[in-house]
């Protein structure tokens, strides 16, 4: 996957996540509290910082705000969504 391609993955997933956190009207660090994962990776992965998210911690925020883990993980690059913590859930 080229650095372009990386990089809009990177910002679909954040701006999937934080759509679906306005949704439940949690703010990032609401969201980040629920989840157990630090508010500024949260904010981070809204902004598209990050190329390859943890996928335990999309897993942990997926649960949180409802959604499909294999979806996130899907938007997030991952080929096979069904490789990933959580997924077997689905």
């Amino acid at each position: 996957m080229t650095k372009d391609k990386k990089t809009m993955t990177a910002l679909k997933l954040g701006e999937y996540i934080q759509q679906l956190r306005r949704e439940k009207n949690l703010s990032v660090r609401g969201l980040a509290a629920r989840a157990k994962v630090d508010a500024t990776w949260v904010s981070r992965l809204e902004h598209g910082v990050y190329d390859s998210p943890d996928a335990r911690s999309l897993w942990r925020i997926a649960r949180v705000l409802d959604a499909e883990v294999a979806d996130l993980y899907l938007t997030a690059g991952y080929g096979d969504a069904h490789a990933y913590p959580g997924s077997c859930h689905i």
